[in-house]
Formats: C-alpha cells, structure tokens, sequence
C-alpha cells in the first residue's frame, strides 16, 4: 500500500507539475481523525516525508519555489487498524476537483482511482499527457502488457478481449458483439507480404481506375451501381495466375465474390478446383426470374462462350408435387435471351472410347445402345413381340429374328433389305435350255423370283441366283425365235 500511495502521488506531482505551481495552496485530505500539520514543499527538495495519519487529518502543502519536480519520496499510510479503512481515500484537490486514491475500494475490491467534482459528484475530464515521444507502458506479473509509444502506435501483448469477450486462450482478438471497418479488414501474415485474405468496403474498375497495387479491381460491370460502394471478399495469390501482363495486379492474382447487376459474381483468372464430395446447385427458394428468360425454375447452370452472349445451359424440372406434370433433365446451348447460339456436340478425344447409353442405378453396366467410330449399336430385345406401346418410327434388333426391325405405326417391318425387280427380254435360239437375267445386287440376293410373261418362256423348270444373274433353268428346250422370251423379275437382299 505504501508502495502504491508513493506511486500515486509521484505520479500526480510529476504528470501534473503546475497543479503545485507559484503561491497556489493544495490539500492532501486523509479521511480520518484529525491531526493538523502543514508541509512546505519549498523546503522538501530531495527529502522524504512518511506520515503515518490515524485520524482525520488535512495537511495543506505550499510550493513557494516556480518549480515543476519535486524529488521527494512521500509515504502515507492510512489506518490499518479497522475495518473502516475500507474506502479511505487520499485525496487531491483543487476547488471542487479532486483526484481520489483509495488504497482498497468496496468498488473493485482493489485500488481505486477516481476524479470527481466533489459539488455534483460526477467524473471530470482527465488527460494521460506526455509532452514529447516518450511511452505509456502497463504491468502485470512484471510483464508488459500494454505500451502507447511516442508516435501513436500501440501495443498489446496479450489478447485484446472487447465488450466482455471470453478467451479462447488461443485468439489476440476476441469480440463480442458487432465490428465495424469503414474501408477495409486484411489478414496478412508479416513473413508474407504477396498473399493476403481482404475484405473491402468497395471494389475499383479495372476499364477505369489506375492500378495502385493493392486495392481489388474487377472486370465486371459496376456502371449500375450509379457511384455506391459494393463491397468485396477477395483472396490473393501469391503469384500472377494470368499471362497477361498488361492488366493490373487485381486481375492477375485477386479471387474476388462481388455483387454484379444480376446478382452475385466470382472473379478470378486461374483455375478453382473444388474438392468436395458432391456440388449441387439449386434454386434459391424465393428466386424468380429477374431477366425474364423462363429459366426461374429449377436450378441452372450457365457455361458462357466468348463474348458472354450465352453458352451450355443446364437445368431440371420436377413440379408434380406441385401440380405440375414435368420432370426432366435438360441441357441446351443457347443464348441468355434464348435464341440459338450454336451447335451442340459431345465429343471424345480418342477413338478407343464410346459413347454408352445405360439403364439403371448409379454404377449400372446396362447398356443399351452405344456410339462407336464403327458405327451406332441399337438397342437390343428378345423378340418384338414383347415390346410394349411401341411409338412410331421406333427401330431396334430383334435377337430371335435376327433382324432389324421398325415401327410404322401400325406393325413391325424388316428394316435393311433391298430390293429390286425389272424386266427382261431375249430370243430363244432353239439350243440353250438355261438363260441368265443380270440382277446387279453384287452378291447373292436372298430372295428371288421371274414371272414368265410370253407363252414361249412359260415352261420353267427351276430358278437359281449367284452374286450376278437370276439364272432360269426350263424343262425342255424353247423353240427359236426373236424376242419371243421375257420375264418380269424380282430379288432382295
């Protein structure tokens, strides 16, 4: 305690020098019985004064010398004796200011101090003042934990815990409640100064404002936004991601989420990899369609082209549990207003791989068509006898048939057969008994058949086929004659 009152009052007689100035009288008040006695601190130059005070006592102390340090080491002790001592206070005071000392205060259970106009009770105005460069410093467990240099900067050595925040005993900062930045919040390790995490109360033009290295700029229009600041969350690399290097640093290394006029952006001029389990995208449950474009649905998906005009589209549709009568998947390229944008392709880089058709749960091996260089593989069936509600222009292979067949609409045809049929004439020299009708197939038909239509070429025999005549084989051999043999003929393949 006593420790602590010489503290004080040197701390008062050196921060506070003028308060003891010219012929100005000052009062050190101890609250207790009274015991009268006066100090000159004209005469105390390099003295020490203890005064052990047990009853309530006001020593008046003058300062007859213009001097602004007194080199005296004062101890005063208040009574130790009671209980009372509690709230006993060395005051300082000058007309109704005081600054009051209280060695162990009710209020905090410890030391106390406190300016007070002792007329209306209230605190005064105080002022911690240095003159020149010198440094505020605060200890605990002979540690400092608090300075305030000489050029405004301070320093915390433990954590800064805010508006009865609770120590985590790992954070410097703890707040609770809100926090408000006007400009912006960093987060930068000092051993690294290419790479920080950014949050800023308002992103620049690329197209318009200069680069100054440090600041987000985005590429994204922000002309709507009519002057008002939009904000953005942002994350630096640590190295230029673009090959561009005429554009600014923003832009070469900023990953950056924004607003835009439709909502919210993603800036960044690298690749993003998400390792996640699943990415699924949905509609947000109050979302409509702000554009007008019908696509305020089920979720969507864009993947733009060059210019930004449009692109690959994806969406889905399941309103039954509505009322409605859709469910669907869907993928088109179109533009954003909904009008063609190009030509839609799906492609495999090498011709060892297919394109595969499945039926099934996720991982099923049903295939049942697919997509080769060699050509389209059909769906395959049993018989079609077996195919139910059959639509019209419907193709597929019969496996007991072993034909392709399709629908008309009203009955299963045989797909993939030629046929050709013509007419043949020729003289019969009264020699021959076979004759050979050239049917121009290429290889053997498998089907084929001659009607006799001259009463000369009536008695066939047999007929037979190889890869180029339907060949006529008569039981006896025709009369001769001009032109008096022909045949209409048939053959398919």
């Amino acid at each position: 305690m006593r420790e602590f009152i010489s503290f004080s009052l040197l701390f008062f007689l050196g921060v506070f020098p003028n308060a003891f100035a010219g012929e100005v009288q000052k009062k050190i008040r101890f609250t207790d019985n009274p015991e009268k006695s006066g100090i000159n601190f004209s005469n105390l130059q390099n003295r020490k004064i203890e005064r052990h005070i047990n009853n309530i006592n006001t020593i008046p102390i003058t300062n007859n010398k213009n001097t602004s340090t007194l080199n005296i080491d004062t101890i005063i002790t208040p009574v130790v004796n009671s209980a009372a001592s509690i709230d006993n206070k060395v005051i300082i005071s000058s007309g109704d200011n005081e600054l009051q000392f209280s060695a162990l205060s009710s209020f905090n259970n410890g030391v106390l101090i406190q300016p007070i106009d002792k007329v209306t009770n209230k605190g005064i105005a105080t002022a911690f003042y240095l003159n020149d460069t010198s440094s505020w410093s605060f200890y605990t467990d002979a540690r400092k934990r608090l300075s305030i240099n000489g050029n405004g900067e301070i320093h915390a050595t433990g954590p800064l815990l805010i508006n009865g925040a609770v120590s985590d005993g790992v954070s410097a900062l703890g707040v609770s409640g809100d926090a408000r930045f006007d400009s912006s919040i960093i987060l930068q390790s000092r051993f690294n100064t290419n790479s920080f995490i950014s949050i800023n109360s308002e992103v620049k033009s690329a197209a318009f404002a200069p680069d100054d290295g440090i600041s987000p700029y985005t590429t994204t229009p922000i002309g709507w936004a009519q002057g008002k600041n939009l904000p953005v969350f942002r994350i630096r690399h640590p190295l230029r991601i673009t090959d561009q290097g005429e554009v600014n640093t923003s832009v070469q290394r900023d990953f950056m989420i924004l607003p835009y006029q439709y909502g919210m952006a993603i800036e960044y001029n690298g690749v993003v990899e998400c390792w996640v389990g699943e990415w699924s995208i949905h509609r947000g449950l109050h979302y409509y369609d702000i554009e007008g474009k019908g696509n305020g649905w089920g979720g969507v998906l864009w993947v733009g082209d060059d210019i930004d005009a449009g692109g690959v589209r994806a969406t889905a549709r399941n309103n039954t549990s509505l009322g409605g009568n859709v469910a669907y998947g869907e993928i088109s390229v179109e533009k954003f207003v909904g009008t063609s944008n190009g030509d839609f392709r799906l492609r495999l880089p090498s011709t060892q791989n297919q394109f595969h058709f499945v039926y099934g749960d996720k991982g099923s091996e049903n295939i049942i068509a697919k997509v080769t260089n060699q050509g389209f593989i059909l769906p395959k069936v049993a018989s079609v006898a077996a195919t139910q509600a059959p639509e019209k222009a419907q193709i597929l292979f019969d496996s007991t048939d072993s034909k392709f067949k399709g629908y008309d609409g009203a009955d299963w045809v045989i797909m993939g057969t030629i046929t050709k049929t013509g007419s043949y004439i020729t003289s019969a020299n009264g020699i021959d008994q076979v004759f050979y009708i050239p049917h121009g197939m290429g290889s053997t038909p498998s089907y084929f058949n001659v009607i006799a239509t001259s009463p000369m070429a009536a008695d066939v025999s047999y007929i037979a086929a190889n890869n180029t005549y339907i060949i006529i084989h008569y039981t006896a051999v025709p009369f001769a004659g001009t032109n008096n043999l022909s045949w209409n003929w048939e053959v398919k393949k």
